[in-house]
């Protein structure tokens, strides 16, 4: 019997908690887990791996971080992931929170970031619970 399917269902629905404990009500349905997660202690970063136009682009799909030193193992772990994978573009989009990973941390990493306060581009509806409008997005790409 395959013991690792039911785990790995456990894990998605942790994760989705957790993701919708800082955004809010159905915010999980917009993060795509059906690629690769790296976990360190209770940080995770969840992404993908896609072939845009014969390039590979990682879309980070979700970064939850409960400090900075997890944040920076986790994306030397991912980064040496990425180079085995021919990763040249880094994408990631999410709903603004309290947490400043984005905003602060993204752009020592040599990411650019902007600010879309009038987002409405969402696939799935969903209710935001941590104080931000649900069209006030952060964008962060690689160099």
């Amino acid at each position: 019997m395959d013991k690792s399917l039911p785990n790995a269902e456990l894990q998605k629905v942790e994760l989705q908690k957790m993701i919708n404990s800082e955004h809010g009500i159905n915010y999980h349905k917009n993060v795509n887990l059906s690629g690769w997660t790296f976990y360190k202690g209770d940080s995770f970063i969840t992404f993908r791996i896609m072939d845009v136009n014969d390039v590979a682009v990682c879309v980070l799909e979700y970064i939850y971080i409960t400090c900075k030193e997890d944040l920076l193992q986790l994306f030397a772990r991912s980064v040496d992931f990425w180079h085995g994978n021919n990763v040249k573009y880094i994408y990631y989009r999410a709903h603004r929170c309290n947490q400043t990973v984005a905003e602060t941390i993204l752009p020592t990493l040599g990411f650019s970031v902007a600010n879309l306060r009038n987002y409405k581009k969402w696939k799935y509806k969903w209710t935001s619970t941590n104080g931000y409008s649900e069209n006030d997005v952060i964008e962060a790409h690689s160099n």
